[in-house]
């Protein structure tokens, strides 16, 4: 493998809203009690170098409802059900503090609609947010800061609610990486500005 190792912050893993990840992709859960956004402003990038200092890293939060949800198929099914009508999608506990501006509808429908139709994709759903748990994302930490040696580049979203800028300053950290945020967007990072992405990603 050659040149840098490109982590995109979970603007893009998961695209469930109730999903996981961003150290090196995107996540989300349900997320309550945030304040206002703050004023929008031109997409930048900017450079936040980071001294290498191991450091314990953030593991995932804010799973409880989902892993309570996951324990029976039909509570699993019934979170989703509010997703079939639209104007739910900009609520800030489902895709609302995920991308800062609206999603086209037909690619929202491509998020939403496999698990609202789909038994199989709920029920991997189901595994995949019942097993959540801190101490995986800090076993995995440990291993990466043992065992792999490439280069790292973070990009992230400033504005980031759900997988705050500072864990992506501790992940930096840990790792040694270099660390570029994304401004004026969400975790969806290339939801919100795929032109900034793009230039990060090849630049």
């Amino acid at each position: 493998m050659g040149g840098p190792h490109r982590l995109v912050g979970l603007s893009q893993r998961a695209r469930s809203p109730f999903a996981t990840t961003s150290v090196a992709t995107r996540s989300s859960s349900p997320q309550f009690g945030f304040r206002a956004p703050q004023g929008v402003g031109p997409p930048t990038q900017a450079d936040h170098p980071v001294p290498r200092r191991p450091q314990r890293p953030p593991g995932p939060g804010g799973f409880g409802l989902l892993k309570a949800t996951a324990a029976s198929a039909v509570t699993y099914r019934g979170l989703y059900q509010v997703l079939r009508l639209e104007r739910t999608w900009r609520w800030r506990n489902t895709y609302g503090w995920m991308a800062k501006y609206p999603i086209e509808p037909y690619v929202m429908r491509s998020f939403v609609r496999p698990v609202l139709e789909r038994a199989d994709i709920r029920f991997d759903g189901r595994k995949a947010i019942g097993s959540v748990s801190g101490r995986y994302a800090r076993d995995v930490a440990r291993r990466l800061v043992r065992d792999f040696d490439k280069p790292v580049q973070l990009v992230w979203a400033s504005e980031d609610h759900v997988f705050p800028l500072a864990h992506a300053t501790r992940y930096s950290r840990e790792l040694g990486a270099g660390l570029r945020t994304v401004e004026d967007s969400y975790t969806y990072v290339t939801e919100d500005q795929p032109a900034a992405v793009a230039r990060l990603l090849i630049g």
